[in-house]
């Protein structure tokens, strides 16, 4: 029932919101937000690669090995920015 109550309420609040003075420009911009927010979620979902424990280890031990070897300077250079 609770949810119900939820859904009748974020029904009504776009129709206020049309009612108000540029109500049509506000409702439409929140919609653009969230169409915009979506697509960025999805964006990071599909980029995300899957992982076997196989291939964990193998990175590990790659990452192991050019840390040893390599100059701090060169390391830098391969590393991610994010």
């Amino acid at each position: 029932m609770r949810e119900v109550f939820i859904l009748i309420a974020h029904l009504l609040v776009p129709l206020v919101r049309l009612a108000s003075p540029r109500g049509l420009g506000a409702v439409a911009a929140e919609s653009l937000a969230v169409k915009h927010q979506y697509l960025i979620m999805k964006r990071a979902q599909r980029r995300a690669p899957k992982l076997t424990p196989w291939d964990r280890v193998a990175e590990g031990k790659h990452q192991t090995q050019n840390h040893r070897d390599a100059s701090p300077a060169a390391s830098r250079i391969g590393s991610c920015a994010t």
